[in-house]
């Protein structure tokens, strides 16, 4: 793998975020939120995401755009399950 290939592979995409705002259209009073609470929520809910749903919801979405599952170990036919999941590591 050359350098251009590497630093590829590793280019994150933004997922989400949190404001204040959507605090507000959930119907909580905004108005005393300091950034450091702002900051632990976000941290939370990254974890929680990160935790459970973010490599379910990765790979139903690779799936929907239809991108293929890697070979691996030289098996022709590698099934989903068989490959590792970061989130079982």
């Amino acid at each position: 793998m050359n350098k251009k290939e590497f630093y590829r592979l590793l280019t994150n995409f933004p997922v989400t975020g949190v404001c204040r705002g959507d605090l507000q259209n959930i119907g909580y009073d905004i108005t005393n939120v300091a950034d450091k609470t702002m900051k632990s929520i976000a941290e939370a809910m990254e974890a929680a995401f990160c935790d459970g749903l973010f490599w379910d919801s990765l790979e139903e979405w690779a799936d929907y755009h239809k991108i293929p599952v890697a070979l691996r170990f030289g098996e022709p036919n590698p099934k989903k399950g068989d490959l590792i999941n970061p989130k079982n590591v």
